[in-house]
Parts: structure tokens; C-alpha cells; sequence
């Protein structure tokens, strides 16, 4: 058990100081300080050991303590900041995103420490655990997805406003460009709708079978707001032809929305909190 805990505190302090080296290197790829294809690759790199030691962080933590990440609201910041990492790595390595990195690097590792000192619990259902592994997971992957399009969306707010007031600066050069950026919030946006409807009909089950009020009732009114507002935004978005700012914004809502859902369940855990 000693040596299980000695592991997983030695895996915790290696994400945190990749996450810190990661935030570091493509901070200096954004303020143009010295050798910009170096500072990249450090930044990617040093990403892919903070994945890598963050899940397996998980992965040790939750069989010390014998339960299941998707299970337990310990573990739900944490699985969402590795979702947001792991599709940034994947996405970047097909697009010029790199310095978008600046943005995901700090927040997951705000996420992964914070992780710590959320307090233990499981989900409470009367639901089969399959369908609550299912309800969780499905969430927790749209709200990741969400995070990614909202930093999209916030690199989008600020490349338009530089080129509305003809303010161009040294990291202009290193943003994407709007079109790709538009595109990352789109495709985002659409992909972490269709984990998010699963999980906001799988919540529906939950829903019928508990009297729900409080914080209860409000988690629940703030999920299907977001889930109809990113809705709104992959299906009548391309019809109605809305793009850019709104896009961005919409990102920006739906991720804040999802997070104060999260926040909610975390709320929930806490004595008197789910009155």
C-alpha cells in the first residue's frame, strides 16, 4: 500500500512539473523568445509525458482506493483535464494548433492539482453502474471537447480583435489562423455533442427515478441548457450560417456551462451542499 502511494505521488509530480514545462515552452513560443520550432516541440513533448504520467496517476490512484474513475467525483476534474490534453496532442499533430498549448497546458494543470483537493465520493445512483459509467463518461468527454472548442473559440475572439484594430503582435505569427481556428470550434463542437446527448438521455433515466430539487434540479436545468445551446450551434449553426464570433462564443458559454455542471456534482458531495 506504501509503496502504491509512493507511486502515485512520484507520477502526480512528474505531470505537474511536464504540465509546467509544457505551459512554459509554448508560453515562449507565443512571446517569441528564442528558438520557436524548439520551443514547440519541447511544449509537445513535454505535454505527452504530463498525458502520460497523469493517466497513469489515475490509473494508480484508483485501484489504491479501489474505485473507478468514471465512478467517483474524485477523479472528475482530473479526467476531464486528460481528455482536453490527450485531443489537443492528437488534433495538434495534424494541424498547426501548437501554441494553442499555452491555454491547455496551465488549465490542465490547474485541473490535476485541484483534482486533490476535491473530497472522495461516488456518484450516488439507483441506476445499474454500467449505465452510470456510461452517463459519466459520455459527459465528461462532451464537456472535454467543449474546453477545447472554447480555447479555439477564445484564440478566435483575440486574432479578430488584433486584425480589426491593425494591432498585429510577435505571437500573430504562431496563433492559427481564423479559418483553422473556426474550424477546430466547429468540429469540437460537433464531435462533443454526440457523447453529450448520451449522456443527457442517459441522465433522463436518472431523472425518472429520482425526486430531484436543490442543487440537484439546477445540475440538471444547466445540463440540458448546454446540451441545447451547443445543439443549437452544430445544427442550425451551418444552416443559418452563423461563424466566427458567435461560434467562439457559443464554445465559450457551453464550456462554462459544463463546468459549473461539474462544479455542481462536486457541490453535491459536500455535507449540506446538495440541499
Amino acid at each position: 500500500m506504501g509503496s502504491d502511494s509512493q507511486l502515485a505521488t512520484t507520477l502526480f509530480l512528474v505531470g505537474v512539473v511536464a504540465y509546467a514545462v509544457a505551459a512554459t515552452s509554448f508560453y515562449l513560443l507565443l512571446v517569441g523568445q528564442g528558438d520557436r520550432p524548439r520551443k514547440l516541440r519541447w511544449g509537445r513533448d513535454a505535454l505527452v509525458v504530463a498525458a502520460l504520467a497523469h493517466g497513469a496517476h489515475i490509473v494508480v490512484r484508483s485501484l489504491k482506493e479501489r474505485a473507478c474513475p468514471v465512478e467517483s467525483v474524485e477523479f472528475a476534474l482530473s479526467l476531464i483535464s486528460l481528455v482536453v490534453v490527450v485531443s489537443f496532442t492528437l488534433v495538434a499533430r495534424r494541424s498547426r494548433i501548437g501554441a494553442l498549448g499555452a491555454m491547455i497546458a496551465p488549465l490542465c494543470l490547474a485541473a490535476m492539482v485541484a483534482a486533490q483537493f476535491v473530497g472522495g465520493g461516488q456518484f450516488e445512483s439507483q441506476a445499474p453502474t454500467w449505465l452510470l459509467a456510461l452517463h459519466v463518461t459520455s459527459n465528461l468527454i462532451g464537456i472535454a471537447l467543449f474546453i477545447l472548442a472554447a480555447v479555439a473559440g477564445g484564440a478566435y475572439l483575440v486574432q479578430a480583435s488584433r486584425l480589426k484594430a491593425k494591432r498585429p503582435l510577435s505571437a500573430e505569427a504562431v496563433l492559427p489562423g481564423l479559418s483553422t481556428l473556426e474550424r477546430l470550434v466547429r468540429r469540437s463542437l460537433a464531435i462533443g455533442f454526440a457523447p453529450l446527448t448520451i449522456g443527457v438521455v442517459s441522465g433522463a433515466v436518472f431523472a425518472s427515478r429520482t425526486a430531484l430539487s436543490g442543487v440537484g434540479l439546477l445540475r440538471g436545468v444547466l445540463s440540458y441548457g448546454v446540451w441545447t445551446v451547443v445543439g443549437v450551434l452544430v445544427v442550425l449553426g451551418r444552416v443559418v450560417g452563423w461563424r466566427g464570433r458567435t461560434m467562439a462564443w457559443g464554445a465559450i458559454l457551453g464550456a462554462l456551462g459544463g463546468l459549473i455542471v461539474v462544479f455542481l456534482y462536486i457541490l453535491a458531495q459536500v455535507p449540506g451542499g446538495g440541499d
